[in-house]
């Protein structure tokens, strides 16, 4: 929570490591190790569960960790095991009733050696813990370990979430927006400002052809575009929420003030972010159609990136800054990538630090399947991919198969779900007469056989092909992979290289195929 004045960064630091510290040593109490059977795959947890639980709603744990993924076992072993099973030891002993409704998943997502050159990259450990229903839908989640408290929250969380769906039929509409009500209850006043101005920006979403004046508002005005649900007001969003700011009606010209306090007026940091660009992410929210049960669906996985980009771009920005103001040192630079991949991160291994920004991402996520998008989730929350143990597939086998003897092959790196994470180079930047541009490499690359592989993949190949490592991050992002016939030394085309040099590899490549239009 931000406090004003907050208190000394020194001591919140080095009391919160202390504790991290603590939570990763201690020992787990004697009986807590068989409190639960780990699965790896949602299916084999389902059918366990399917002979004991009867005719009751299941709900499944699964906790992703950047553990690397290996072949398939019987238990499951991962960093926090031991811990995970001590808490839902202590959640199943007050509440018996669980025992046969609750089942648990572990997937490995943690980036192999084969990717990172032999670096470690996985460090510090970590953790996000999901409770879904049958259907992978999410119901609610944690990012780092919950004390037993916080995982008993979780699962009667879910279990309100889900009888709020079963209850969808008989107040449509209602759902989601009770789910946003919570968080907004749940959230200090700067989360809940953000948060607050997301809901009312998707109350658009139910314009047809909507003028394009009034997607340049924030608040809906009354009657125009609105959900039919009348009770997602002011005054009923912030029911319950102490000390929250009413936000006065407003409009794209009028969002620059800041949400947080300013420097004048508290002694500390305001809010950068909400400027002309934050606002331009609320409109598109407008686009996204997150109504939920008011007609609208986001099964699509293109909606589903765009939910989660919304998250990013809206309130990672101020999980960042409410961070950096409680936990950095003095001397260290907002700017420093260290203190949120290392400092933050070790921190995070507490499912309270980043709190604020799960119970705003939940109205967005919640009650959406995961099944084959869970991905996505980790990835923003890790800002890094999640990489699992995969085969190769037949047809990708096929394919490798076909070009592999004859051409060089272009395989192209797919983007993480954060759009600005993984950018590509820009293709269609013209330079002047005379100088290689992207353009001129990517017209190049066309000439062979191109195809876009996850990072899951692309590990697959590298192990059958028994490649050496190779670093894909560092020390930028690989972007394309282009493997030559006999080589099993592929070439690396990574972000803010030479496009020139680059180009006289690749037309080497192009001689060598006889696949080449010089001159």
């Amino acid at each position: 929570m931000l406090r004003w004045p907050p208190q000394s960064s020194d001591s919140v630091f080095c009391g919160l490591i202390l504790f991290v510290t603590s939570l990763v040593t201690s020992t787990p109490s004697a009986g807590a190790t068989d409190a639960i059977v780990w699965h790896r795959s949602l299916e084999t947890a389902k059918s366990q569960l399917s002979s004991i639980s009867g005719d009751t709603a299941p709900l499944f744990l699964i906790a992703v960790t950047n553990d690397i993924d290996t072949p398939a076992e019987t238990q499951p072993s991962f960093w926090c095991r031991q811990w995970l099973d001590r808490r839902v030891a202590g959640v199943l002993s007050e509440r018996p009733d669980l025992e046969t409704r609750v089942g648990a998943v572990h997937l490995a997502a943690g980036l192999p050696p084969e990717l990172t050159g032999k670096s470690d990259l996985n460090r510090p450990e970590r953790l996000v813990l999901v409770v879904a229903d049958a259907d992978s839908r999410l119901l609610s989640f944690c990012v780092g370990i919950p004390t037993r408290d916080t995982l008993w929250g979780m699962i009667e969380d879910a279990e309100e979430v889900a009888a709020m769906r079963a209850n969808a039929a008989v107040r449509p509409g209602h759902w989601r927006r009770d789910v946003a009500q919570r968080s907004l209850q749940r959230v200090n006043r700067y989360y809940a400002e953000r948060l607050r101005r997301v809901m009312q920006a998707l109350k658009l979403v139910k314009q047809v052809e909507p003028d394009p004046a009034a997607l340049e508002q924030v608040d809906a005005p009354e009657g125009h575009g609105t959900l039919p649900e009348a009770e997602l007001d002011d005054g009923k969003l912030d029911q319950g929420l102490p000390n929250a700011e009413q936000p006065s009606e407003t409009n794209a010209a009028s969002v620059n003030e800041a949400v947080l306090p300013s420097r004048e007026e508290e002694g500390e940091w305001e809010d950068p972010q909400v400027d002309d660009q934050w606002t331009e992410k609320l409109d598109a929210a407008v686009k996204i159609q997150i109504a939920g049960d008011a007609g609208l669906d986001a099964s699509d996985p293109v909606d589903w990136g765009l939910r989660l980009n919304l998250v990013h771009d809206v309130f990672t920005s101020l999980y960042r800054l409410d961070a950096f103001s409680r936990f950095a040192d003095s001397e260290i630079r907002r700017d420093d990538p260290d203190f949120y991949r290392v400092t933050l991160g070790q921190l995070e291994q507490n499912a309270e630090t980043r709190d604020d920004w799960v119970q705003c991402a939940l109205p967005l996520l919640v009650g959406l399947s995961l099944r084959d998008r869970w991905e996505s989730l980790v990835e923003v929350v890790w800002q890094q991919p999640a990489v699992r143990f995969e085969p190769m597939t037949a047809e990708l086998e096929a394919w490798w198969n076909k070009h592999r003897p004859v051409t060089p092959l272009v395989f192209r790196m797919r983007r993480l779900v954060i759009a600005d994470a993984s950018a590509r180079h820009e293709v269609s930047a013209t330079g002047p007469p005379g100088r290689v541009t992207w353009a001129d490499l990517e017209n190049a690359l066309q000439q062979f056989p191109v195809r876009e592989v996850s990072y899951s993949q692309w590990w697959a190949i590298q192990r059958n092909e028994g490649w050496a490592a190779v670093d894909l991050f560092r020390p930028t992002t690989v972007t394309d992979i282009v493997a030559s016939p006999k080589s099993n030394r592929p070439m690396l085309i990574r972000r803010g290289e030479s496009p020139a040099r680059n180009l006289s590899k690749l037309r080497r490549l192009q001689r060598a195929a006889g696949k080449t239009n010089d001159p």
